[in-house]
């Protein structure tokens, strides 16, 4: 593979944002305020997709790559639980086995799945399980030589933030490629509208407003035989060591955005939450509702407001208030003040 194919600053690949409960967000480009360039084949090159973590996510991920570009083919598996390996082959039955055809002895089962796949000839490591796992993963791809894709978020807690950040730069000598799955940032209408906001469409930006209000998602119950860590990592959204509460897992792309728009970090936080509705075991120990207020330099806020409650009204998209008028980059509207 061409050292240009996937390369990105590694320095800059990884970037955090201040949240409740160690929130992160993450965006991977050459220009840290700048959108990423795309993935792309060139010449003889050949793709070669790994899989790490074979849910729905990691699926979803593998079939956009293979469709992006000629040359893109999935080589190998690895999944905690078989199950997820069985369903994969399954699902991709009816597709043509060049790309998603995938031999037996490429395919790896338990804990130490990740280890094993990367020592095959996969040169694009797709890092899809929870979280929680994500940054030794990351790490050990990087010192395999691997290019990656790393699903948000990148990490749920400081220490393996940290762990990213010193795989990043490990990867830069090596010219070894990052992107990260901060969608936004590749979004052809959110990089027009966010530069527009940068340019001065709307005047100095004063404040932003964050919203991630949805009804939740389904719970995975609790088969006969399985342990404590199985039905925790079967169902890794309710439990903070996997995914950093939805406010990491769900709520990160609006994080990202702020820190997009106004190129910089929070410099403090204050907020609160709770659980209100979600109180039953099978639901973890995770919040069900957070409010945060993010203060950036110059007395700039940014409020934030996530919420998973059923029956109850649904918000996601995030607005942008300046001197001159308003943005909403998820409607891509710019209106100035009249």
């Amino acid at each position: 593979m061409r050292a240009d194919t996937m390369k990105r600053s590694a320095g800059d690949a990884v970037q955090l944002a201040v949240g409740v409960a160690a929130s992160i967000a993450a965006a991977g480009c050459a220009n840290k305020d700048a959108p990423a360039p795309a993935v792309h084949v060139a010449g003889s090159d050949e793709i070669r997709i790994g899989i790490v973590g074979c849910g729905n996510r990691g699926r979803g991920a593998a079939v956009q790559a293979v469709e992006s570009a000629p040359n893109v083919r999935v080589t190998a598996l690895a999944n905690l639980f078989p199950d997820a390996i069985q369903t994969t082959q399954k699902v991709w039955a009816d597709r043509p086995a060049k790309q998603y055809g995938v031999a037996r002895e490429q395919c790896f089962i338990g804990f130490e799945a990740c280890t094993q796949l990367l020592q095959t000839d996969a040169n694009y490591i797709l890092l899809t399980t929870p979280g929680g796992f994500r940054p030794a993963h990351m790490s050990a791809a990087i010192a395999a030589g691997k290019h990656v894709y790393l699903e948000k978020p990148i990490a749920v807690d400081p220490a393996g933030v940290r762990i990213v950040m010193q795989a990043g730069k490990l990867a830069q000598p090596k010219n070894l490629g990052i992107l990260i799955g901060t969608w936004r940032r590749h979004d052809p209408g959110y990089i027009e509208t966010v530069q527009r906001i940068r340019d001065g469409a709307i005047g100095k930006v004063h404040c932003a407003q964050l919203y991630c209000m949805n009804y939740g998602f389904g719970v995975t119950q609790r088969k006969p035989g399985w342990s404590d860590v199985e039905w925790q990592i079967r169902n890794f959204p309710y439990f903070t060591w996997l995914s950093g509460d939805f406010i990491v897992e769900h709520h990160i792309h609006q994080h990202d955005l702020a820190r997009w728009v106004f190129g910089a970090v929070p410099r403090i936080c204050i907020g609160m939450g709770g659980r209100q509705v979600r109180t039953d075991p099978m639901y973890g120990h995770i919040y069900d509702h957070f409010a945060v207020d993010y203060e950036f330099e110059g007395s700039v806020h940014a409020h934030s407001f996530c919420r998973q409650m059923e029956s109850s009204d649904g918000r996601v998209g995030e607005k942008f208030i300046g001197a001159e008028g308003w943005a909403d980059p998820a409607g891509r509207i710019v209106r100035r003040r009249a």
